[in-house]
């Protein structure tokens, strides 16, 4: 694989992995730190609630604009819970 390739993805994940934190920070200055609420436990269930949420909406068609809102705001919604996830975990807010 050519470099710059490689270099490609890597600057492509990390917009994903920049724009989840982009909304971790606007949700934040609405809510606070909510996430400190509740468990490691808390987060895999909403992580398995917006995953069938993001399954649903795929498989009634990206092609559909509402369809495709709700794929992403799931998937950067979990990619932000599993963070508080690994966050509780260190910090032995497990149940």
């Amino acid at each position: 694989m050519h470099h710059s390739t490689m270099q490609n993805y890597e600057i492509e994940h990390a917009s994903v992995l920049d724009e989840a934190n982009d909304i971790y920070k606007k949700k934040s200055q609405v809510r606070g730190q909510l996430w400190l609420e509740t468990s490691v436990e808390a987060e895999l269930l909403a992580i398995q609630q917006k995953m069938m949420r993001a399954g649903h909406a795929l498989s009634n068609g990206l092609e559909h604009e509402h369809l495709m809102d709700e794929f992403l705001d799931s998937c950067f919604d979990s990619i932000n819970f599993l963070a508080f996830a690994v966050k509780k975990a260190r910090r032995g807010i497990l149940r």
